[in-house]
């Protein structure tokens, strides 16, 4: 029997990964709606987590959200990138560390 795989039918990959912590990230979408919604939960997290203040990145083309603090060592977004994912949204890039 034939086996057919299609892409884009199928789900993404998460980022996360067990036994690691995401350190920074970029999360994509091809839906203008869930990147409005991706941007305004990333800024509520800054808000919540001012030590990551000007670190959220947004890009409209292709429409990216993401996190990307200078010094990584307290970071930890497994979270953020959790909830994005359940929203459609799938990774591009992240940085781990190993948990301790």
């Amino acid at each position: 029997m034939l086996e057919v795989r299609v892409l884009g039918n199928q789900p993404e990959p998460s980022l996360t990964s067990e036994g690691l912590e995401i350190v920074d990230f970029e999360l994509r979408t091809r839906d203008e709606e869930l990147f409005e919604k991706g941007k305004q939960i990333v800024n509520e997290y800054i808000e919540a987590n001012p030590e990551w203040e000007m670190c959220q990145l947004f890009i409209s083309d292709p429409m990216t959200v993401g996190i990307y603090p200078q010094d990584s060592t307290g970071a930890a977004f497994n979270s953020i990138v959790l909830e994005l994912e359940a929203l459609g949204f799938y990774g591009k890039a992240a940085g781990y560390r190993e948990l301790t």
